[in-house]
């Protein structure tokens, strides 16, 4: 296959343009501190009783968030293994975070499976999805471990 001079003067042409344009950019590469990217963003939710929580009030304390969701059947699988290991850490420096991803007007079905599930951990509501925006999760269940220093692990 043979390219004519004149589909090769336009490759060489365009080109040069756009080597110009990028040289004039305004871009910057960003470099990220290592410890920065590890910090877990701000968030703030409302729990199932209607209290406003943040990530900020469990300064100190080593936190397990679990990402779920009442129709999601593994999260459902793995919720009875969370609430017993949250059981043998009590009144310790370690919490587990529920955060449910249930649409809006869902809290009835929520409170009857946690209750069925003799589901004792702290639950969050995110309808919005913010958690899943923040933390660039991408399905459930996802979990995250933050350290006391709000690093996550």
């Amino acid at each position: 296959m043979k390219i004519s001079k004149k589909a090769t003067s336009l490759i060489f042409v365009l080109s040069g343009i756009f080597l110009i344009a990028i040289s004039f950019s305004d871009s910057q590469i960003n470099f990220v501190n290592a410890e920065e990217f590890n910090l877990a963003p701000e968030y703030q939710a409302t729990t199932l009783d209607g209290q406003a929580v943040s990530l900020a009030d469990y300064s100190g304390k080593v936190i397990l968030i679990n990402l779920w969701a009442t129709w999601c059947e593994p999260c459902i699988e793995e919720m009875p293994l969370l609430e017993d290991l949250s059981q043998k850490f009590p009144q310790t420096d370690f919490e587990i975070i529920g955060v449910s991803i249930d649409e809006s007007g869902y809290e009835s079905q929520i409170h009857r499976f946690l209750d069925s599930a003799e589901i004792s951990y702290p639950i969050w509501l995110d309808p919005s999805n913010e958690f899943q925006f923040k933390f660039r999760t991408i399905g459930v269940p996802e979990s995250f471990l933050i350290d006391g220093e709000g690093r996550i692990v």
